[in-house]
């Protein structure tokens, strides 16, 4: 790699001194866009057949990337495995340490391959994707294939020449796709750029609806590098962000070595309609200012956002992040000028040696310390919005960055206050395997995190005697901020397609991981690993969080007929906001129907249920489903028959109460025909009664009588949900001869 002239003043780097804000000037492209169904393109894929290119290398990168490792270190930056920093670093002791995670607690119950080298014919791959509601789409060099959310194929399995070949400049190769599902218009956006040595073309597709079929109808634009007369060179590794206003596109431009970064902005509304409108940003790493190399403009789903976020490693220290903001307005994008975040120290990733099971030498590359992948997420327990963001650190045992350091880890950035005022580092930790013998090349990580808080770094993983293989940490919210690394999907035999002694064999240059559109809980990452020798391939992994679990509802009890809120205590509870389609659902057993489920917090939700009015007395068993799909179950809700209860005032009656029995007739209130009889003993305190019934609400007659001793009497009923209480009767006592029946004797006795 040659070394690029890019160090910058250091104190007006490190203070974040504005170069001014930056009125964009929209140019409108005369170009009309083509259009054309999945079927069309598939079709054309036939007659072309897939006629894969010989592999080949894109070396821009590979021989001019930006040099980090001649950079000051920002004497800012603490050397420490996390923000805030922690106390007495020390190596790991996996299981033992405070310091450490408490395990794997995740699932995948999804995880399937995606393109291979032998299928697309490119290294590096630059593999990505994405997840809609039904859909997931992965890309990668060579290669497209879209998939059901369960890993079977659908309809899109062609190459980027052929799915780009309406927009691309003709006789050139696709590379470095780019692919974002976006929730606020349900739409798919693609981007890609052409490999013309100079003024290579960038093109955009956006699709006409989130399920991937042959009817789907895909709207194709592009633009060239240079557009507006800006400086001439290659666009390359280009980002791809997109929120309600834009489509974002941050580049590495290239010029026979490394020029700069731009960024172009492109209006989402008129393009939807049509018409492409580009506002290019040019020469974000200026002098005196320093600024970002492979800028990453955030995605943001918010419909109601007017600002966008774009994040970048500094070009003037280590140690440091730059930022911009992207303000819209009626059509005319505004640029920030630049700032500065601190993060803890971090140098270069160490390159992956290439496993001892290869007969030829070298190692696996690891990029340098650019951001993967950044975007916005927002935390749906706290409310808290933040974007984040990670990297490739090479790094000691303890996961402190250091240029002497053994092993590469994964840093990741939780960074607030994203859309005003100065933004800051809320959260930094590390993925670090600090065994001797244990996996010390963690390469090319991403990160999300979910609405519970909880966050997943993806990325490749190996060491000596493995190649690289699919792997991942899961941090649950409140979790330490050094965690140790699960490898998902083991790499198999030896990666060493250039051949023997390449120090750098180009691997993966992207990384994916996103919240899945349907929960905002399960999270997708997408990941390349060696899936036969000197062979790649990407894997899209579905990510669960540890199940729900229910401890206790409140109340236990209902009558039948009744509608009522129970209150459900547990753990891991989650339900995301009405965008998403998928949430909190319960269950309560036969003949209960769940009317509603609210929300509270990770530990409570309120469900509203309606027992019917002929559902069994009983118990139930009580259970939750996340919106994820997982569910717990274990508490009991149990039937109760409807309490009926009142006073019976005993006229002419003396004598103990403790033996009496009495009738109690539930009566049709229009026929007087007879529904149930029950015989009680006894009454309680202060003369009262109490009688369960299972009948349905409605308004009946009770009749009561005395056996042997009392006359009868029956008043109007009204049976709710809850029952009947308030009843007062007054029984005479009929046994005028005292001897305990009441017959003609007692009648002539009355009567007298």
């Amino acid at each position: 790699m040659r070394k690029i002239g890019l160090l910058f003043t250091a104190i007006a780097a490190l203070a974040g001194i504005a170069n001014g804000d930056v009125t964009g000037k929209a140019i409108t492209l005369k170009t009309k866009p083509i259009v054309e169904t999945t079927s069309q393109i598939m079709a054309r894929d036939k007659v072309y057949g897939p006629k894969l290119s010989i592999r080949k290398i894109k070396t821009y990168e590979e021989q001019n990337e930006f040099e980090f490792d001649h950079l000051p270190s920002n004497p800012r930056s603490p050397a420490s495995a996390t923000w805030p920093p922690m106390v007495n670093d020390a190596p790991l002791n996996p299981g033992t340490s405070e310091k450490s995670h408490r395990g794997p607690l995740f699932s995948t119950p999804v995880n399937f391959g995606g393109p291979d080298l032998p299928n697309a014919g490119f290294v590096p791959p630059d593999s990505c994707g994405d997840v809609s509601p039904s859909s997931v789409l992965v890309c990668a060099n060579g290669r497209m294939r879209s998939f059901d959310r369960l890993g079977n194929q659908t309809t899109i399995n062609t190459t980027g020449n052929v799915f780009f070949n309406s927009v691309r400049t003709a006789g050139q190769n696709v590379s470095d796709p780019r692919v974002t599902y976006d929730r606020i218009t349900k739409r798919w956006f693609l981007e890609i750029i052409d490999v013309l040595s100079a003024n290579n073309r960038v093109c955009l597709a956006v699709s006409d609806k989130e399920v991937i079929d042959g009817t789907t109808v895909w709207t194709f634009f592009q633009f060239a590098q240079n557009v507006g007369g800006g400086a001439s060179g290659f666009c390359d590794y280009a980002t791809l962000g997109v929120d309600a206003n834009g489509i974002y596109m941050g580049s590495n431009r290239f010029n026979g070595s490394f020029q700069n970064c731009d960024l172009f902005a492109v209006d989402k509304a008129a393009l939807l309609g049509g018409t492409l409108v580009v506002t290019p940003f040019r020469n974000l790493i200026t002098a005196g200012v320093a600024g970002m190399f492979t800028p990453w403009p955030c995605t943001n789903d918010d419909p109601t956002a007017t600002v966008a976020f774009v994040l970048g490693s500094d070009g003037a220290f280590t140690g440091t992040l730059s930022y911009r903001r992207v303000t819209y307005s009626a059509g005319t994008f505004t640029l920030s000028s630049n700032a500065t975040i601190t993060v803890p120290s971090n140098s270069s990733p160490l390159a992956m040696p290439i496993s001892t099971s290869a007969t030829t030498t070298g190692s696996v590359a690891a990029l340098d310390l650019r951001l993967f992948y950044a975007r916005v997420f927002r935390n749906r327990v706290t409310g808290a919005v933040t974007v984040h963001a990670a990297q490739g650190v090479k790094m000691n045992s303890a996961g402190v960055g250091s240029s002497s350091g053994d092993r590469s880890g994964a840093r990741w950035y939780n960074i607030g206050n994203v859309f005003s005022g100065a933004a800051t580092l809320t959260a930094a930790g590390t993925v670090v395997d600090p065994a001797t013998t244990g996996f010390q090349y963690c390469t090319i990580p991403s990160t999300a995190m979910n609405g519970q808080g909880h966050q997943f770094i993806g990325f490749s993983m190996g060491n000596l005697s493995n190649s690289p293989g699919v792997a991942g940490a899961y941090r649950l919210a409140g979790d330490p901020l050094v965690s140790t690394p699960t490898l998902i999907t083991a790499g198999v035999n030896y990666y060493a397609v250039q051949g023997t002694g390449v120090s750098g064999q180009r691997w993966g240059d992207y990384s994916f991981t996103i919240v899945d559109p349907r929960d905002m809980m399960s999270i997708w990452s997408f990941q390349e690993y060696c899936n036969a020798n000197n062979s790649w391939q990407v894997r899209a992994v579905k990510v669960l969080a540890p199940a729900p679990t229910l401890t206790s509802v409140s109340p236990n009890t209902g009558t039948t007929g009744q509608t009522l809120n129970v209150v459900v205590t547990g753990t891991g509870l989650f339900d995301p906001d009405s965008t998403y389609p998928d949430h909190l659902t319960a269950t309560f057993g036969a003949n209960i129907t769940v009317n509603s489920v609210t929300w509270s917090n990770p530990t409570t939700a309120t469900v509203n249920i309606t027992v019917d009015p002929t559902a069994p007395t009983g118990a139930r068993t009580v259970g939750v489903t996340n919106p994820d799909g997982q569910s717990t179950s274990g508490p009991t809700f149990t039937v109760v028959p409807k309490p009926v209860t009142g006073t019976l005032n005993l006229f002419g009656y003396t004598g103990p109460i403790a033996g009496l029995q009495f009738i109690y007739e539930i009566r049709d209130s229009s026929t007087n025909a007879l529904i149930e009889t029950q015989t009680l003993t006894g009454l309680g305190a202060g003369n009262t009664f109490t009688l369960n019934t299972n009948q349905t609400i409605g308004t009946y007659k009770l009749r009561i009588m005395g056996i042997n001793r009392f006359l009868a009497s029956s008043l109007p009923m009204t049976l709710s949900a809850t029952g009947a209480t308030g009843l007062t009767y007054s029984l005479l006592n009929g046994d005028a001869s005292a001897d305990n029946i009441v017959g003609v004797a007692d009648f002539n006795l009355l009567r007298g």
